[in-house]
């Protein structure tokens, strides 16, 4: 048994979850959270640029639509591509959130190569009328950049990134983020000691 001496500012939350064998059991283990230029602890690190800030995935509302870009740490905005123009928004925009980041993979993959990936199951980004966006990454020399994936009933485009202003299609030699549906027997126990004025959060998970 796990015992901790906390303050009275810090409220406890256990979640125990139980998968059986063969039965794909879905939880909230991801969720798109409100961003109020802070960073939760939570947020789902999706790696570093080039000066080693640390990127998350971001969601803008733009034009009636859900557009998945990045957002660098201590930034107040998410930067998003959309028709080969760089955008910004500090408004009405999310942060990718992850209870239990462990459950996420990086599949390696090109343009031509998704739509051959059918047992995996990808993070929708967001919402664009006849197409399905999803959450990508490239890396080059050990530096990441983030963007979204399009694909339509046909084909997908690639991976739209954005970089100081220009814009960038990658077609091949990137990575789509997954969720592995393949944990099953798996006994979860978080403890997420949520964060007031004087507390920092901590989170623990114990694994069967």
């Amino acid at each position: 048994m796990l015992r901790f001496l906390v303050c009275k500012c810090i409220v406890i939350f256990i979640l125990v979850n139980l998968w059986k064998t063969g039965t794909p059991h879905y939880v909230d283990e991801y969720s798109w959270r409100e961003y109020d230029n802070y960073i939760p602890h939570d947020a789902y690190l999706a790696g570093r640029d080039a000066s080693g800030n640390r990127l998350y995935f971001g969601q803008a509302l733009y034009d009636n639509k859900l557009i998945p870009g990045k957002i660098i740490e201590n930034s107040t905005a998410v930067v998003f591509e959309y028709f080969a123009i760089e955008h910004t928004a500090e408004n009405n925009i999310k942060i990718l959130c992850a209870q239990n980041p462990q459950t996420f993979e990086w599949v390696p993959t090109n343009a031509n190569d998704i739509r051959s990936l059918e047992k995996k199951i990808f993070i929708k980004g967001g919402y664009e009328p006849l197409v399905s966006s999803y959450l990508g990454r490239t890396s080059l020399n050990g530096i990441v950049n983030i963007g979204k994936i399009i694909c339509t009933v046909l084909s997908c485009h690639g991976l739209y990134v954005t970089n100081n202003g220009a814009t960038q299609l990658v077609t091949t030699n990137f990575e789509i983020l997954s969720y592995n549906a393949n944990i099953n027997n798996s006994y979860f126990v978080s403890i997420r000691l949520e964060e007031d004025q004087q507390c920092k959060p901590i989170t623990v998970n114990i694994f069967k």
